[in-house]
């Protein structure tokens, strides 16, 4: 996850503020359901509201255009690991259908987390490329989540 702020409006959404504290706190496991409903669904949608995401019983079933996955969600591990796993996952699929974008969960203010999609400059700005961006840079603090 990263720390950030100034990310567009259209290519982010609000995450439940239930999910901060069930993943800081390690204290929970992430469903097959909640990951469709509160992460997958969501972000896919950023890239086409038309994509289809469902619970299929034992994995994520995406259709993207032309493109169809399956995504399982790890078990046996807390939220935070979980979740990583699935935006990882996300973003392998994501790079056959938009190579040039990458999700992420953002923590833009402390105890909120949004998801957005990245573009390949404000990756190249989050990873400390020095060439000059074109807009605002974007702000990231490299505050541990504890």
């Amino acid at each position: 996850m990263i720390h950030a702020m100034g990310f567009a409006a259209e290519r982010t959404y609000w995450i439940a503020n239930e999910w901060y504290w069930r993943i800081t706190e390690n204290a929970t496991a992430l469903t097959l359901a909640d990951a469709v409903r509160d992460f997958a669904k969501p972000l896919v949608a950023l890239v086409d509201r038309r994509a289809e995401v469902t619970n299929d019983g034992a994995r994520i079933a995406i259709a993207l255009g032309e493109l169809r996955t399956h995504i399982s969600v790890a078990g046996n591990v807390t939220a935070r690991v979980a979740l990583n796993h699935l935006i990882s996952d996300l973003n392998r699929m994501l790079a056959t259908a938009k190579p040039d974008h990458a999700f992420a969960i953002a923590i833009p203010r402390r105890y909120e987390l949004c998801g957005v999609l990245l573009t390949t400059a404000e990756l190249e700005r989050l990873w400390g490329d020095p060439r000059p961006a074109s807009s605002a840079p974007i702000r990231l603090s490299r505050a541990s989540a504890s």
